[in-house]
């Protein structure tokens, strides 16, 4: 390395008060007090222009980051209207120039070595990120009782068509009730969601434009606890000759007993049976109770 020799300023440059003469022959006095120059600029200046791969066109707004060998940050600039960017008073070293612009890629940097007060020209690229002109779906989901999280949940993301619909992601909460889909196409959506102990919530949501990012905040209402100390009652419904009776009307009746051999129904559930004859009432709390089935058929008469 060649030892040079470089003007630099001593002090910073200095301006005075203003003085005034008003007759002749008068004369005045004008001091200044100079300041030492601090800002040491020693360093290189690195200039450069951002262009695109795709025709080689300058990229204006994109930032130009200098980082060490070990990624820690320098300094940045921007680009202007022609793509073009400028770093000053950079220090001797080794460093990494990285071009970051809107649906661009981010490359791994471009290596450059330079020396106190030289100067460098650093022409950078930068590609076209197909992935970027997708958008994001982000959600977080809460107990509608208590605002708290909700870990682990189930989150399905459905798309809508012509057609009909298709599930095209999966994904689960983290521990603060967040997910994220991305790389969404354009296009319209659903977004289910379930977890055992809430009731399932499903929300519409659309992809209108390119690198659009949605927001979701969704809450689950637990769900309604089962009555204390039910049951089921269940069986099967068949005809004199011991076939299946498809269809039957089933009612569920609750038995209070009275006096002496009475005792009074009362109605409290209807179902029909499945196509075997299977019958299932659920929720049934604890007491006496008698089934009553039949089964309709339209017949033609003649008046």
């Amino acid at each position: 390395m060649a030892d040079i020799t470089v003007i630099e300023d001593k002090y910073v440059l200095g301006q005075s008060t203003s003085g005034q003469i008003q007759n002749i022959g008068e004369e005045i006095n004008i001091d200044l007090q100079l300041e030492p120059n601090n800002n040491n600029a020693t360093g290189a200046n690195i200039t450069g222009a951002v262009t695109n791969t795709t025709g080689n066109t300058p990229v204006p707004g994109a930032y130009v980051k200098l980082m060490s060998t070990s990624y820690a940050p320098i300094m940045h600039a921007i680009t202007d209207a022609k793509g073009e960017y400028s770093l000053s008073n950079v220090p001797a070293g080794t460093y990494y120039l990285f071009p970051a612009a809107p649906n661009m890629e981010l490359g791994n940097g471009t290596q450059i070595v330079v020396s106190n007060f030289g100067n460098y020209t650093q022409p950078l690229t930068v590609t076209e990120n197909p992935n970027a002109l997708l958008g994001v779906i982000a959600g977080i989901v809460t107990n509608k009782t208590t605002n708290d999280p909700i870990e682990n949940a189930l989150v399905s993301l459905i798309q809508s068509g012509a057609t009909g619909s298709a599930q095209v992601g999966v994904t689960y909460t983290n521990q603060y009730g967040q997910y994220t889909f991305r790389e969404v196409p354009i296009g319209e959506y659903s977004v289910n969601i379930s977890d055992s102990g809430y009731d399932s919530l499903t929300t519409p949501v659309q992809i209108q434009q390119a690198s659009e990012i949605v927001p979701l905040k969704q809450q689950l209402t637990p769900t309604a606890p089962l009555p204390a100390a039910s049951g089921t009652v269940s069986g099967v419904i068949k005809d004199g000759a011991g076939a299946p009776v498809a269809n039957a009307d089933v009612i569920l009746y609750s038995v209070t007993p009275g006096a002496g051999s009475t005792n009074t129904l009362t109605p409290i559930a209807y179902t029909q049976t499945n196509s075997n004859g299977v019958y299932l009432f659920g929720g049934v709390p604890t007491g006496s109770y008698i089934v009553k089935a039949n089964e309709v058929e339209l017949k033609n008469i003649t008046v």
